[in-house]
């Protein structure tokens, strides 16, 4: 990436870029203050060692107005932030040596329809350093934002606000535009080809962020995906037969609007007015995505955290439906080998299918288990069928997993029939996919036959989820088992693809930096993955960097290109002084105070 080697206060054009440092240029002009009050954005001048200009910032809980911020450039770009960070991190955060992204800005281009959300990327203390990650205090950290048509554009700049999140600190201190080459700008607007859209979004339980109350909430968290190599949204739906949109038959998620998660506990029964559902299906399919209607099987959290989360719901008004332990102590779950919980949770899928312009629906196997335990009548029939009491032997009999398992399958073939009666009726296939964790001997510990799954043709999607069963069912230790690994893709790649099964091994940890992404994509594709998933990925959006890489993990024979150059997607840039302060290390101890 070039970069000036003398540059003067304010706005830098050169042959292949524009830098704009001075923010001043921002409007209002009477928000913009270098002793701010509380609606107003502080200014403050900095250095480096090329680069000098005047910086945003938004003070904590201070809410100013959204700015507007001129654009010099015509044509396409990349642009990159960059953003002082500042002293601004939890000091109790800091005790543990931990860093929370705790300050976010959200941006927009003037042609946009919702703001984009940028956090810092922190990573954990011992990957940091060796990576090339760490930042300070006294950085500036700039990163790839997006790539657009600029000519004619203005950014729009604003403190994050939401029910949730209130009062977070916001920055910016400069913005960088690169010109594209024509080759560039052909394969950013030339859009994915059906080859390349093999990417999976994962909207799981509370989104990490305010619930959405509005159209714009859900554009704000799927429109970064437009023109990217996704093809599949997983969106949360219910957990259970708790669900997060308004079913008239099923309870429904308390929730105080726009603050908690669907699955919130009962600070009030008020249950959210907007329709998130159907306003995800309409802007995933207006982004050319598809949307499958996501199930998390988990009854309740551990206590505390216990109480109902709607009312009048299967787990907490029916106990007997709860799971036994091997000595017969109550489990909290309920137990799929229950005819009733079979049949509820089916219902469940089959309104969303009914009452929704959904794809498809999406089983999350890699939460709420176990699914199956030594419930009376469940250690009976196994003693009728085999003479021995399941209780008294080694739990990864094979006959006892088989046992376990054919309860769930049982549950998987009749979500696969009633998807294809549905199926019928609207004269297209319905898609099933599921998330299972990492090794089909894992798997079948969980009661999950995934081999009979895929052999009889119900799955179209199989995700492969990091593996975390307790110590007591390892024989090895934990950290080796979690991993998805080329071994684990390879051992289901032959059995999903005799049915037309695709393969998307989960990408995790969530933070690992663009160019481990793109190593890691092209390892999982060589072992043969179909695509790739991405746990929380709106976790992963705001992570600017990271995000210009994951976006473009479709393109298989590109990835060799784009770990060459995704270096460039995050620089880290230190300051010499800001505010007419020095900032050497040697002035400015721990926290200079």
């Amino acid at each position: 990436m070039s970069k000036p080697v003398v540059i003067a206060t304010g706005v830098t054009t050169m042959a292949e870029q524009f830098l704009l440092s001075d923010l001043r240029i921002s409007e209002p002009a009477s928000a913009l203050s270098r002793v701010p009050g509380p609606d107003q954005w502080g200014t403050y001048e900095y250095e480096t060692a090329s680069v000098r200009g005047v910086a945003l910032y938004c003070r904590p809980f201070a809410n100013p107005p959204e700015l507007t911020i001129p654009i010099s450039g015509v044509g396409w770009h990349r642009i990159y932030v960059g953003i002082h960070y500042g002293h601004t991190y939890d000091s109790y955060a800091a005790k543990l040596k931990v860093q929370v992204p705790d300050q976010f800005i959200w941006l927009r281009l003037s042609s946009d329809r919702a703001h984009d959300l940028i956090e810092p990327e922190y990573y954990p203390a011992s990957d940091a350093a060796g990576a090339g990650h760490a930042f300070g205090f006294t950085d500036i950290v700039q990163v790839l934002w997006r790539c657009a048509d600029v000519t004619g554009q203005t950014l729009h700049v604003a403190p994050r606000r939401t029910a949730r999140y209130p009062g977070p600190p916001a920055g910016i201190a400069w913005l960088r535009l690169e010109q594209m080459t024509a080759a560039e700008i052909e394969a950013e607007t030339s859009g994915s080809a059906g080859d390349t859209r093999r990417l999976i979004y994962i909207a799981d339980t509370d989104l990490h962020e305010a619930w959405p109350t509005a159209v714009s909430d859900v554009q704000r968290l799927l429109e970064p995906l437009a023109g990217s190599d996704f093809s599949h949204v997983l969106w949360t739906t219910s957990l259970g037969d708790i669900c997060s949109y308004p079913s008239p038959a099923f309870p429904r998620a308390f929730v105080v609007d726009g603050a908690d998660s669907p699955y919130g506990y009962p600070h009030s029964a008020r249950t959210p007015s907007f329709d998130v559902l159907a306003a995800v299906a309409d802007v995933c399919h207006e982004l050319g995505l598809r949307v499958h209607g996501l199930m998390r099987p988990v009854a309740s959290r551990m206590p505390p955290l216990h109480w109902p989360r709607a009312e009048h719901n299967l787990f907490h008004d029916h106990p007997e439906l709860r799971q036994s332990g091997r000595g017969g102590e109550p489990v909290g779950h309920y137990s799929f080998a229950h005819p009733r919980v079979r049949e509820t949770l089916l219902a469940v899928l089959r309104e969303q299918v009914t009452r929704y312009p959904l794809d498809g629906v999406h089983l999350l196997f890699n939460r709420g288990w176990p699914f199956v335990g030594y419930e009376q009548h469940v250690v009976d029939a196994f003693m009728q069928a085999h003479g021995d009491d399941p209780r008294d032997i080694d739990p990864r009999d094979p006959r006892w997993l088989r046992h376990k398992s054919g309860y769930m399958s049982l549950f998987v073939g009749d979500v696969r029939r009633m998807l294809d009666e549905v199926s019928r009726q609207r004269g297209r296939r319905l898609e099933l996919s599921v998330t299972v964790m990492a090794g089909l001997e894992q798997c079948m510990l969980l009661g999950l036959d995934v081999a009979h799954w895929l052999a009889e043709g119900w799955i179209d999607h199989l995700v492969i989820h990091p593996c975390w069963l307790p110590n007591r069912w390892q024989d090895t230790d934990v950290s080796a088992t979690m991993s998805v690994t080329p071994e684990r893709i390879a051992e289901v790649v032959d059995l999903a693809a005799v049915s037309g099964c695709r393969v998307y091994p989960d990408v995790y940890p969530r933070y690992i930096g663009a160019v481990e992404y793109a190593r890691r994509a092209a390892e999982y594709y060589a072992a043969g993955a179909d695509g790739l998933c991405f746990w929380d990925t709106y976790c992963r959006v705001p992570r600017k960097s990271e995000w210009s890489a994951i976006r473009r993990l479709g393109h298989v024979d590109k990835l060799a290109d784009l770990t060459r150059c995704a270096e460039s997607f995050r620089t880290v840039v230190s300051l010499v002084s800001a505010a007419g302060m020095s900032l050497d290390p040697a002035h400015t101890p721990g926290t200079n105070g």
